[in-house]
């Protein structure tokens, strides 16, 4: 076993209770729909978060080809992680417990929360990139992540639902093109 297959551990427990979180979620609000408010932004935005989630699994694959590990470069990619474990968390309401269960309002009372931890694990992200993978500060991948922060720095200041529906569909088309131009291949 190398450095990173022993790293790797944590990091895919991390993923997994965030996937697993926000997919269970999903289900409970599908098996209780009959007092569910649906709202498609919130789903839209689950579905990107979903991504998200699959994307970084993807792209860890590369991470095994870092030569040098250290507690500073783990703990900052562990730090992404979580960053993106708790965007599942906010993403969709637990539903267990509820009398009814509103996605609108969830969605704009989470808002803030959301919106400011998806632009972290960004931030995260490319400080990871570019510190300890090596990779160099203007890239591909950069041009779409500075599209997102944007995006979602508009989205965190303003609770408006035209920005917010046209934040999550440009953001899904965004990362779908970003997966096609960029990664197709593992790692």
């Amino acid at each position: 076993m190398n450095t990173f297959d022993y790293l790797s551990v944590l990091l895919s427990i991390v993923v997994g209770l965030g996937l697993s979180r926000m997919l269970g979620n999903f289900g409970e609000l599908v098996l209780q729909r009959a007092k569910v408010r649906f709202y498609w932004v919130p789903l839209v935005t689950a579905a990107i978060v979903f991504l998200a989630h699959v994307e970084f699994w993807w792209s860890a694959f590369g991470f095994r080809e870092i030569p040098e590990w250290n507690f500073f470069s783990f703990i900052l990619l562990l730090f992404v992680t979580i960053a993106l474990y708790m965007m599942s968390v906010f993403v969709l309401p637990d539903p267990q417990g509820e009398a009814s269960v509103d996605l609108y309002a969830h969605y704009y009372s989470v808002r803030p929360w959301f919106f400011s931890t998806a632009c972290l694990y960004l931030v995260l992200d490319i400080c990871f990139d570019i510190l300890v993978d090596g990779e160099p500060f203007l890239d591909g991948v950069r041009l779409f992540q500075a599209a997102y922060v944007g995006l979602l720095t508009c989205a965190a200041a303003t609770n408006r639902p035209r920005l917010h529906q046209s934040v999550a569909v440009l953001t899904l088309l965004l990362f779908l093109i970003q997966i096609t131009m960029l990664g197709l291949e593992i790692g």
